[in-house]
Formats: C-alpha cells, structure tokens, sequence
C-alpha cells in the first residue's frame, strides 16, 4: 500500500464543497434521500426520530433513495406503519414483520433486515422506554460515548449475548446516525461532534480518491482504506468555519455524497475519464489515474500529474501593443499553443502549466510582463537556463509532482527531461512528424474527451 493524505488539497476541497453545497448545490442537487419526512410527521418528533434511526440501521449495500423512499411509503401506509412503533412491533410476530417489510420493499435481505430492524426496534421499547432520546440522554448526549455504547451494549437472547444495536452500531452507520439526528431531527444537545469520523461508504470514499485527497497505489479490499479516508477529514476540516462554528468532518459527508453519487461514480471504467469533468463543481481538483471500485475491492493508481504545455511566438501584445500586464493563460495566442492549452484545461485542470523561454514555468494565472520575443530555439535571445528552470521548480513546488506530461515538441521535452530527471516523464506527441499531426492528435483526444 502506497497511499497520502494531502491535507492541504482536503483543507481546499472541504471549503470548496460546503460552501457550495447550500447554495447552488454539487452537480446541481442539494436533498439528501433522508431530508423528506413521510407525510405528517413533524420534524423532532419520537416517530421522526424512529423513522430516522430504523431505517438508517439498514442503510448498508443499498441505492439511498430507493430504501428511504420504500421507507416512506411503509411509514405512510396505515397497515405497516406499526414497524416504526417500538411497542406494536413488540407484539408482532416475526413472520408478519418479514412480510410487511416487503410490501415496499424495505428489506432488500429478507430475515436479515428484519432482525435488525426487530432488534434495534425493541432494544429502545425495552431498555429506553421507545425513545432513542433516552438512550442519548443516558449517553450523557457525547457523541464518543453513544458511539461506544451502540459497540458494547448487549442483551440475553435464547442465553446467549446479541448486540442491542445491529449494524447501527457499525463505522459507517453510527457516525451517519449522528448526523442525521443533529442534521435532520435538528438535536442539538450532541456534543463532541468534532471528534466523530465520518462515515464512509463507496460514494465517500471514491470522491475522496478522485479528488486526490488521498492518492497514490493500492489493490485490495476497500474497507482497508477506510483509515485514511477517515484521517484525511478529519485533519483537513481543521481550521476551517462552517456557519458560526468551527467546520467538522460530518460536515463534508453529504456533499462528498453528491460529488460521487451525481458525478465521480459516472468515472469510465476503462478509461477513468470522466463525462461531467467539465460541469462539476470540483473539476480542478479531478486526479488523473486508475480508480476502481467493484463489490468491495477498489485499485487506485493516482499519481500527481503536473501537464507542461509551450509558449509560443504569437502574443497578445502584438495585436495589443499596449494592453500592459496579461494573465499567463491569455499570452500565447497561436494555434498549437492555444490548443495545448485547452487540453490542458479539459485533462489536468488543476495542475497544469506553461514553459515560456523567457519566464520559465507559469502557472496559468501568474502575470506576465510584455511584449518580449525570446525562443529555445535561438540561444541569442537569452532564453532562460536549465538550472534556473530547476531553481523555478523547486520555488514552486512543482518537484512534488510524480509525473510530467509534456505537451509540445522534441525540444521542450528535452528540457523538461533535464529538469524533472528522477521523474516519470510522458510525451504524448513524440511520435508525430510535425505539429500539423500534433494539433490532429490534440483534436482528437479533445473531441473524443479521452487524455492521449
């Protein structure tokens, strides 16, 4: 296993993803499958909190809409709402709960879910009086403490012990529970929220991955990563705000959610490219590499990419003379230069930059004083050195890249081998003739939205 945390990227990601999340929302979407309540329950009642915390204790290798929407209508039938009342289940056989938990289907594993679902329910009738709020209470309302409990908390069943809380008492489903009893039912006693990780499941864990906030190579179970996913927030939030508070990991749960649900879980599985890069919300933080989740294991191959792409002879100033300082990205106007630079833009958004022979390397928004002509090509025009170009890229931390893709000609690939030389260097264009064949190859990957 060969895996970081970059808490500096998450530290970027978090704010990014939660101050958008409420206002326009990530790929357009804000609802959780949770955030509607079945028709006439009031928010913060006992039935909105035994609906909230039944069904989430199932809420493992299922579609989230689907099972809070077969909730919903469960609860909202007249002859199966008796599920979500912990003293009329009592009372019921377990026959009868199996079935009618499949009237809509709730239960996607039969007995399964029913005996958690049975368990959970009359653990709070027996020991809690029906009220989960009872349990927190006694809890001392620390979220560190209720999370122990749900893990050791037992009862005699046929004289042998079972966990009071099944599956609720999981990683993934006790954080989630939490939040969803601050976010939801609108509990506001909890404390020591900030000391609870978040909860993973695939969709958090691939929007973690392909925002490259934990990267690099690993093959296996996808459980075995779950540690870093779980460090990484936890310290990336650090020094963040959320409203008048300090940001917490849970508060980046749901908008996590939305970037895999709605967009990184679209991610081609054999060319991990992704069809909505350019419309999501998080576009300059997408990695580029390997990430593959299937029925529990995952690889990851995500190196950190820098693109360098070329200048060029034609310039802004020669149509504008006098037009003074200009953003890096806007500079060089001829045609290979300009469609080096959107395919730069369209594969490496976030880390992605310009070789000028007179500046060195440019980040796109860096300024750019002018005009100038300076070339490689011509050593009388003084273009900048090898070992001034090593000093640049140690400047601005562009060492810290595993691999250089160089989108230009022989001799910028020359340069960048001399520069970058313990690293793993690709030219995509070497084996074209001539930039008539370059700007093809260019077009083509662009059209068809797959790197070279």
């Amino acid at each position: 296993m060969e895996l970081l945390i970059d808490n500096a990227r998450g530290k970027e990601v978090a704010e990014l993803l939660y101050n958008l999340f409420p206002a326009v929302g990530i790929h357009g979407r804000n609802d959780m499958p949770e955030d509607i309540m079945p028709k006439g329950v009031i928010r913060g009642s006992l039935e909105h909190i035994m609906f909230i915390t039944l069904t989430v204790s199932i809420d493992y290798q299922r579609d989230a809409p689907a099972l809070w929407r077969a909730s919903r209508k469960t609860f909202e039938d007249p002859n199966t709402r008796y599920l979500f009342n912990p003293e009329e289940l009592h009372k019921t056989s377990f026959r009868k709960i199996v079935n009618d938990m499949q009237k809509y289907k709730l239960s996607k594993k039969l007995h399964k879910d029913a005996d958690i679902w049975k368990t959970v329910s009359i653990t709070f009738y027996k020991k809690w009086k029906g009220d989960p709020r009872e349990f927190l209470k006694d809890c001392n309302w620390d979220a560190l403490t209720i999370l122990k409990r749900l893990k050791q908390d037992v009862h005699l069943e046929n004289s042998r012990k079972r966990p009071d809380y099944p599956y609720l008492r999981g990683n993934k489903i006790g954080p989630l529970w939490l939040r969803m009893l601050r976010d939801n039912v609108g509990i506001t006693e909890l404390k020591n929220l900030d000391k609870v990780p978040i909860p993973v499941d695939v969709h958090i864990a691939r929007a973690t991955l392909t925002t490259g906030v934990v990267r690099g190579q690993f093959k296996g179970k996808l459980n075995e990563i779950f540690r870093y996913i779980r460090q990484a927030w936890f310290e990336s939030v650090k020094g963040l705000n959320a409203k008048n508070r300090p940001m917490i990991a849970l508060d980046v749960d749901e908008p996590l959610w939305h970037l895999s649900k709605y967009g990184c879980s679209k991610r081609d599985k054999i060319t991990d490219t992704c069809p909505v890069l350019q419309k999501c919300e998080a576009r300059k933080f997408c990695v580029n590499g390997m990430i593959r989740i299937e029925k529990g294991r995952v690889e990851v191959n995500t190196m950190k990419v820098l693109c360098v792409v070329p200048c060029g002879n034609k310039k802004i100033w020669d149509k504008k003379p006098n037009i003074g300082l200009q953003k890096a990205r806007n500079v060089y106007t001829g045609s290979f230069a300009t469609k080096c630079k959107k395919y730069a833009e369209q594969f490496y958004p976030s880390s992605w930059v310009i070789l000028s022979a007179k500046y060195g390397f440019l980040f796109p928004d860096d300024l750019v004083p002018g005009p100038y002509n300076v070339s490689f090509n011509d050593k009388n025009t003084n273009p900048i050195t090898v070992n001034e170009l090593r000093y640049q890229a140690e400047e601005k931390g562009l060492y810290g890249y595993e691999k250089i893709v160089v989108v230009g000609g022989k001799n910028y690939t020359k340069i960048i081998k001399d520069v970058f030389q313990n690293k793993e260097i690709y030219d995509p264009l070497s084996d074209c003739k001539g930039i008539g064949y370059m700007m093809g190859k260019l077009n083509d990957a662009i059209k068809r939205g797959l790197p070279l």
